[in-house]
């Protein structure tokens, strides 16, 4: 019975299913302090082509949140830790 229970609840913590806009993306990476303030990284797209920055104090745990950006991924109201390993 407590494994039914853990199991369900362990679901609700994954991250979002994410749904790929692109099916190919040219990736540029930059580990830079140069960021706006209140953010661990950007990403930018212009068309199949993103760049990436992420502060080094993020790196790598923040990677797969910014590489899911330039695949077209929108937060829709969750939070913005969303594969950030914090």
């Amino acid at each position: 019975m407590v494994a039914s229970l853990l199991l369900p609840g362990c679901a609700m913590f994954d991250g979002p299913d994410i749904t790929p806009v692109r099916d190919t993306v040219s990736i540029q990476f930059t580990l830079t302090e140069d960021i706006p303030a209140g953010r661990d990284g950007q990403a930018t797209s212009f068309g199949d082509f993103c760049i990436i920055q992420l502060r080094p104090s993020v790196y790598p745990r923040c990677v797969t949140h910014e590489v899911a950006h330039c695949f077209g991924w929108v937060h829709d109201g969750r939070p913005n830790g969303d594969y950030c390993d914090y």
